[in-house]
């Protein structure tokens, strides 16, 4: 397409000398003659990619895709083990929720919201092998409103108890700002 456009200007500036004779003449018309000739096969040439790629489909099947693009299908257990984690992450979401329902004035979808906020909070973890215990310090939230409701929370899970899993290790919640 460029060079179309080099070829325009190339045509458009060829000018005619002062003294007009004969072969001059001549030269000119076949110059400016063969210009145009480039200049219109570019032009048909243009016209031709544009029907072109209006024929061509947007899309392409996966079946037309040849065999080595392909991508592999999810195998059905594993699909399987992925939805059981997202159930199991769901259910413990609730628990939370319902935990800390009594704290907040506002609904359950602000209840849900603080929770995966704080799931996605940046925390610390420290193993104290003295003691036994794994301490889980979880970094501020964005008010202290919902610091004090994390704060609650923590208090709640720590009075469980839990032994975290294949350890003889007790977690302890605490938040940053106490």
């Amino acid at each position: 397409m460029e060079n179309n456009l080099e070829k325009k200007v190339e045509y458009a500036d060829i000018e005619l000398s002062d003294e007009i004779d004969e072969d001059k003449m001549k030269e000119y018309v076949q110059k400016k003659a063969s210009l145009k000739e480039e200049i219109d096969k570019m032009e048909q040439e243009k016209e031709n990619l544009k029907i072109q790629r209006k024929e061509t489909g947007k899309y392409i099947e996966f079946r037309n895709l040849p065999e080595a693009k392909q991508y592999k299908r999810f195998k059905g257990n594993r699909k399987h083990l992925i939805d059981t984690i997202k159930m199991i992450a769901y259910r413990s979401e609730t628990a939370l929720v319902l935990i800390i329902r009594e704290y907040l004035s506002k609904n359950d979808i602000a209840s849900r919201s603080l929770i995966q906020q704080l799931l996605q909070t940046d925390a610390d973890i420290s193993p104290n092998y003295e003691t036994n215990d794994l301490v889980v310090t979880i970094h501020n939230m964005t008010n202290p409103i919902q610091n004090e409701v994390v704060s609650k929370l923590c208090q709640e899970l720590n009075d469980t108890e839990t032994i975290f899993p294949c350890t003889n290790l007790r977690m302890i919640f605490k938040t940053v700002s106490t």
